[in-house]
């Protein structure tokens, strides 16, 4: 099953900084002279989201940037357009120096002419570095070619576990560098991941860390994350139905139902309607029921869809576009389409993404289970 993901909508440029200055300068070869080097430090992740991009023309073989960034450090990335010119890196509020050198011949990133790079080995810089070794060595070592493209690398599902937990080993090392926060926040943001580790490692931070606003903010979120877990009460949500009456799911309450998010203009949740709508022919007289909820802000364009795809369930909709939907800041919605399979007593028996089912091959066993 494909999965639309959606949490990158309503991306834009924040400016109200908290105030810390970063100076990037650095040297590069002499025939890079002339060129034009872009800085783009972005934070693509929270939910303050922003983006810096700033530029210059590299003379006698050196670039220097000034700025603010919001955060103690952040993700930046240095290049050349159309060039073989990248390097991505921490950028440190305060003195940051990058030098670099002509690639190693005898390196798989020779092509790359930013890939020979000396830079001052920051904590966060440390971090980064222990971080992409690790990446590197797994996929060099176990990564196949995917089958449906062959030239992307893939692991398989043990290695992909076994890198997980050494990237969260190594945050615990640095349990005091504010990127390890960073990167654990990313890390959260993964469809299938295992709450109670991201937790430990959470725990284990610095109490500075952990009191920061992007600290606060992680927390908050892993707390919403572990609320829609298997075992946990449904959270209660407000929606309306066809007829625009608003309701809670509390009227689903004595029966097993499953919660599923959609949009309209979500293809792999209109996708799923065949699939779904054959489940409940099947097993609606036994009691299942499906609340179908739909992030949409377009009333007509919802109740079209409803009727062009005869979907029989309870429809409800928010009313409201997925920036200002008060659902999927509730649920901490990362990806649609999304589903919970809800018990008559009101407890999550099923969520799709921590059982790993994103073709929805399993979901009619834990239906057939919960009845």
């Amino acid at each position: 099953m494909r999965i639309l993901f959606v949490f990158l909508f309503g991306f834009q440029p924040i400016f109200s900084f908290a105030g810390y200055p970063f100076k990037l300068s650095g040297t590069v070869p002499a025939y890079l002279n002339g060129q034009t080097l872009e800085l783009v430090i972005s934070d693509s992740y929270s939910e303050n989201k922003y983006s810096i991009k700033k530029r210059m023309v590299i003379q006698n073989g050196r670039f220097f940037f000034t700025g603010e960034i919001n955060k103690p450090c952040e993700d930046a990335s240095l290049f050349i357009r159309n060039t073989n010119c990248l390097f991505q890196f921490v950028l440190d509020s305060g003195i940051n120096l990058i030098r670099f050198l002509p690639p190693q011949v005898n390196s798989k990133l020779y092509k790359n002419k930013f890939s020979n790079a000396v830079v001052n080995q920051t904590k966060s810089a440390k971090v980064k570095k222990a971080i992409d070794s690790t990446v590197n060595f797994y996929y060099q070592s176990y990564g196949k070619p995917s089958k449906e493209y062959k030239h992307i690398i893939v692991l398989d599902v043990n290695k992909k576990e076994q890198l997980f937990d050494s990237e969260l080993n190594i945050l615990q090392q640095y349990s005091d560098s504010y990127y390890s926060l960073i990167h654990l926040y990313k890390a959260s943001l993964q469809l299938s991941v295992d709450i109670s580790k991201l937790f430990k490692v959470y725990e284990n931070f610095d109490i500075e860390l952990k009191n920061s606003n992007l600290g606060v903010e992680l927390f908050d979120n892993l707390l919403k994350t572990k609320s829609i877990q298997i075992g946990q009460r449904i959270p209660v949500i407000e929606i309306k139905d066809t007829t625009e009456v608003s309701i809670t799911n509390r009227v689903m309450y004595g029966r097993i139902y499953l919660l599923a998010f959609g949009a309209t203009w979500c293809k792999p949740c209109i996708d799923n309607f065949k699939h779904l709508k054959e489940l409940y022919a099947k097993y609606n007289n036994y009691g299942f029921e499906i609340l179908y909820v739909s992030i949409d802000s377009n009333i007509v364009k919802w109740k079209n869809l409803i009727k062009n795809n005869d979907l029989r369930w309870l429809n409800t909709y928010e009313g409201y576009t997925w920036s200002q939907s008060k659902i999927v800041k509730q649920f901490n919605l990362r990806a649609i389409p999304f589903y919970l399979l809800v018990n008559k007593e009101g407890y999550i028996v099923y969520n799709i993404f921590e059982v790993k089912d994103f073709d929805l091959l399993q979901l009619e066993m834990y239906i057939k289970s919960a009845l």
